[in-house]
């Protein structure tokens, strides 16, 4: 029994010993760790270089290469990722979905934080299926836009995402392709939301419900607060009009006549006082009146004389001689 156990004994230290040296260098925990990091940064650049994008480097994006990577010279980007970002984002933009690509890079930062976190995604995987299907079909469905309103919106829909639009309006028409668009974008997002639809649809109709609920009585207090308002309107409408009314009938009554004071009399003027004139001096006899004749005496003129009483007839008049 003693020996028994003592090998026992034995072969558990050696296995501890086998497994102590066979152990990593880097556990795995970590490991996730970092590849959750990476994951979230590249997802940040990539969006960075797409919202950064400019027509105005796609010379140097067309010429670059490995070799202009690593000699880049005096060729610089405008893009927030330099050359790399202005290659990057003008092959997403002319070539791949635009940026609709967005929403991959945000799915990618998701996966990276998951990761980083030791969370086990559950729904994840099918979430992910359902974002790529959404990106496609909303690049078309931009693509759609440009096409119908002759607009250039290749920086949101992409190469792919107008060629797909194109493809669909020669195959199924203008409406019958965005009949098609918005059906598979509801789809996609009623699964997005709840993976079972009825239950969607359940909680939608309970949402409505919810909000008529609440807004019920928020319009019945917005009617009520109207009418009261109405009501003070026309109320003031009507006394405004009565005292219009009553002003214009007291105007066209003629005022009472008031009585004119008797104003007193001015006082009577005084009489002006009398001027009294110089005398005037006597000039003297002249040299003419030396020489000149004395004048006539006067005479008195001579006294009317009254005929008889027998010249004067009855009644007052001369008798005419025969």
């Amino acid at each position: 029994m003693a020996t028994t156990a003592r090998s026992t004994s034995r072969k558990r230290s050696s296995s501890s010993k086998k497994r102590t040296s066979k152990a990593p260098r880097v556990a795995t925990a970590r490991k996730q760790e970092v590849l959750g990091l990476i994951l979230m940064v590249l997802s940040v650049l990539f969006m960075l270089a797409v919202v950064t994008y400019s027509p105005e480097d796609r010379a140097l994006a067309l010429d670059f290469s490995w070799e202009r990577a690593l000699f880049p010279g005096n060729n610089s980007a405008s893009n927030a990722l330099g050359l790399v970002g202005a290659a990057l984002s003008y092959t997403v933009i002319h070539h791949t979905l635009g940026y609709a690509t967005l929403l991959l890079a945000a799915l990618g930062a998701v996966w990276g934080y998951v990761i980083f976190r030791h969370r086990r995604p559950s729904a994840l995987p099918m979430l992910s299926v359902l974002t790529g299907v959404g990106t496609v079909l909303l690049a078309c469905l931009i693509g759609w836009f440009g096409r119908a309103l002759d607009t250039d919106l290749l920086l949101w829909s992409g190469g792919a995402g107008d060629s797909a639009a194109g493809w669909m309006t020669r195959l199924f028409g203008l409406p019958g392709s965005l009949i098609l668009l918005l059906l598979g974008l509801a789809v996609t997002v009623l699964l997005v939301v709840d993976r079972d639809i009825q239950r969607t649809i359940d909680r939608l109709e309970g949402g409505g419900a919810a909000l008529r609920a609440r807004l019920l009585p928020w319009w019945a207090d917005l009617r009520a607060d109207r009418a009261k308002r109405k009501a003070e309107r026309t109320q003031l409408r009507e006394t405004r009009q009565k005292e219009r009314e009553a002003t214009l009938k007291a105007a066209a009554q003629p005022p009472p006549a008031r009585p004119t004071p008797k104003r007193p009399n001015p006082p009577p003027a005084a009489p002006p006082a009398p001027t009294r004139r110089a005398p005037v001096p006597d000039p003297g006899p002249r040299l003419n009146d030396l020489f000149a004749e004395p004048p006539p005496p006067r005479t008195a003129p001579p006294a009317p004389t009254t005929p008889p009483a027998s010249a004067v007839g009855w009644g007052g008049r001369r008798r005419q001689k025969r």
